[in-house]
């Protein structure tokens, strides 16, 4: 068994997708003859499309559509990102690379569907990093609930106490201490004061490119 392992946001953690989401939702809401400004937007960042319809948005919940729209929303992430291509987080890459010398385990557990995990990770080429893909279509409850940390646990065959979660929001921060998981989340969408409960708040992430006794006392004390 590993000493611990890296359970990685994808959207707004690992790579900087914050507008190609929002592009694709306010064309998708245009369709619908709605505007989406920028800071209406915002809080439905790493959220599942389900919940932002209908939570945020206000579509009817027990509309047939639902599933539609979240699949033509997808559509049109999906071609910005074949058209535009994957762009990192300042020291994610590095951050990720650091974890596969110290032959640390790596999931992602996002709130993206699998196939917007699989383009993403195939377009930056670093797939081969991540032994684990966990989706939000795979849990009942999306963040913040800690579902998904929990199963992206089980498949490292780790206990949650003995991975690490790497985060950029307030929904994915309150997940993973909920999982029982130790919290690094990364000021870009959200501000410090936001992620405020987790255990680090970094800038970027080569401020937690740690020697691996530090990374030690941090996760298993």
């Amino acid at each position: 068994m590993a000493a611990f392992g890296a359970i990685w946001d994808l959207d707004g953690t690992l790579v900087d997708t914050e507008r190609n989401h929002y592009k694709a939702w306010r064309a998708l809401l245009a369709e619908h003859g709605r505007d989406l400004d920028y800071e209406t937007f915002r809080p439905t960042f790493g959220r599942r499309n389900d919940d932002v319809l209908t939570d945020h948005f206000g579509f009817d919940p027990s509309a047939n559509s639902i599933a539609d729209l979240s699949e033509q929303k997808e559509e049109l992430f999906q071609a910005s990102i074949e058209r535009e291509g994957v762009r990192f987080l300042p020291g994610a890459l590095d951050l990720v690379s650091h974890f596969s010398t110290m032959s640390v385990p790596q999931a992602i557990a996002s709130s993206a569907p699998l196939g917007n995990i699989e383009l993403i990770l195939r377009v930056s080429g670093i797939a081969s990093h991540f032994a684990v893909l966990v989706s939000s279509e795979e849990v009942k409850h999306g963040k913040p609930a800690p579902d998904i940390f929990l199963k992206a646990a089980d498949h490292l065959e780790l206990p949650a106490a003995r991975c690490v979660v790497l985060e950029d929001s307030p929904a994915g921060v309150q997940g993973g201490q909920a999982a029982g998981c130790r919290v690094v989340a990364i000021e870009a969408a959200f501000p410090a004061a936001a992620l405020s409960a987790a255990d680090v708040v970094v800038d970027t992430f080569v401020d937690a490119l740690w020697p691996e006794d530090r990374w030690l006392g941090f996760v298993i004390g």
